[in-house]
């Protein structure tokens, strides 16, 4: 069993960010959005093939390897794709109906327990668990409430959400 990084964001970062790939110009802080903090104690348990991880505080089973990527029994290869909104539900509901399992895109409140504080590498997420993830912005199936165009995603370099309009392109990690 391989454990998460022992850390909880404790104190929120702040960015305000427009430009880049479409921001709709307005970062929330991390818990601050959701009114919790991260807590990063509960171990990942990795399936027999290791190329699924399952959280042991949520049940959550992530893939390991962004879609675009695949394992090679070590790590991730090849280059994440990007995707729309539109184009990452496509690509979940395929993945879903391949495998014969629940592939899903997570929601807001679960993609952002994968953010750890402080960590090795430049992505806020635990390396070992999610291997060459990059530090950059990935989709969540929550809609942005007050933008009928936008989507929150999670920022894995600086540790926030935001909104963004759904025509972006993004990284996906899937969820079941």
């Amino acid at each position: 069993m391989i454990t998460k990084s022992q850390h909880t964001i404790q104190r929120w970062k702040y960015a305000a960010v427009s430009g880049g790939r479409g921001y709709l110009a307005a970062f929330m802080a991390v818990g601050l959005l959701l009114g919790a903090s991260v807590n990063q104690a509960a171990p990942f348990v990795l399936s027999g093939d290791g190329q699924e991880a399952t959280d042991t505080a949520t049940g959550l089973i992530w893939r390991r390897c962004l879609e675009g990527m695949t394992w090679n029994g070590s790590t991730c290869n090849n280059a994440a794709n990007f995707y729309t909104h539109e184009q990452a539900f496509q690509r979940a509901t395929s993945q879903a109906t391949l495998s014969n399992a629940a592939w899903r895109l997570p929601n807001v409140k679960e993609l952002e327990t994968l953010l750890i504080e402080n960590p090795p590498t430049a992505t806020l997420v635990d390396a070992a668990i999610f291997p060459n993830t990059p530090p950059d912005l990935f989709w969540t199936s929550t809609p942005y409430a007050s933008d009928g165009n936008g989507v929150w995603v999670v920022d894995f370099s600086v540790g926030v959400v935001a909104a963004v309009l759904r025509s972006n392109i993004n990284y996906l990690r899937l969820v079941r």
